[in-house]
């Protein structure tokens, strides 16, 4: 079934579902400059049925590129995201170049910082790089944030490495101990990236689950000993 015929079923399914006018509105993101369908339709023996609708082909965008870098509409956001993937399809070092520039741009236009996380969601899952360029990208982020004082992106590659850590750990024990006990689960779910870490280098060290237990008693009895001793010092009075 091709485009404008889908469109034409798709429209006149939901009019009948919910006996309501219906607006079907399309976004073409391909890269075929000559392809812009725009309305289905046909007649037989007199009685004549179709519809016609709005087109937006992004490739436009490209000539008005000063137009979405002076937007605020997050739309703008993912029209150059999906137009500078297209451009740097074999070039990732251009595009780690204009991955920073569209994620520092967030920040320069002063979106809220929940904002600012999920536009460069879609940035990130559209201008996918190559492990060296992605590292370098991760590096110049973590600089750039420092000096703004405003951690935004780089907590979300931190909780993404902490779920990474987190499912291979529970991967791990399901393998060598055949399940995971549901207040092991939460006590990994609630674990900084440090203890994950330290965690999973132990795992081999386990003879079953009882160690695992201990092994987090231990962090917690540790842990408690560091802020008593923070807390127990002599109190001077000046």
């Amino acid at each position: 079934m091709n485009l404008s015929k889908r469109i034409f079923t798709y429209n006149y399914r939901i009019f009948d579902h919910h006996d309501r006018p219906v607006a079907s509105l399309v976004v073409l993101a391909d890269d075929r400059p000559g392809w812009r369908p725009d309305h289905f339709g046909y007649e037989l023996w007199g009685c004549k049925i179709g519809i016609t609708f709005p087109v937006v082909k992004l490739t436009d965008y490209q000539s008005r590129w000063d137009e979405l870098e002076q937007s605020r509409n997050p739309f703008a956001v993912a029209v150059m995201a999906h137009l500078k993937t297209g451009e740097t399809r074999n070039d990732p070092e251009n595009r780690r170049k204009w991955k920073m520039r569209l994620t520092k741009r967030l920040y320069r236009i002063g979106y809220e910082k929940q904002d600012v996380i999920h536009l460069f969601h879609f940035i990130d899952w559209m201008m996918r790089l190559p492990e060296k360029a992605e590292k370098a990208f991760w590096d110049e982020m973590q600089s750039f944030e420092e000096e703004k004082k405003m951690k935004y992106v780089s907590s979300v590659e931190r909780i993404g490495l902490q779920k990474g850590r987190m499912a291979l750990i529970q991967k791990l024990l399901n393998k060598r101990f055949g399940h995971v006990p549901p207040d092991l689960a939460k006590k990994l779910q609630d674990s900084e990236l440090d203890v994950l870490d330290q965690f999973g280098e132990s795992i081999l060290d386990f003879k079953d689950l009882e160690d695992a237990e201990n092994w987090w008693n231990t962090q917690r009895n540790e842990k408690n000993a560091q802020k008593n001793s923070r807390t127990d010092g002599p109190y001077v009075s000046g």
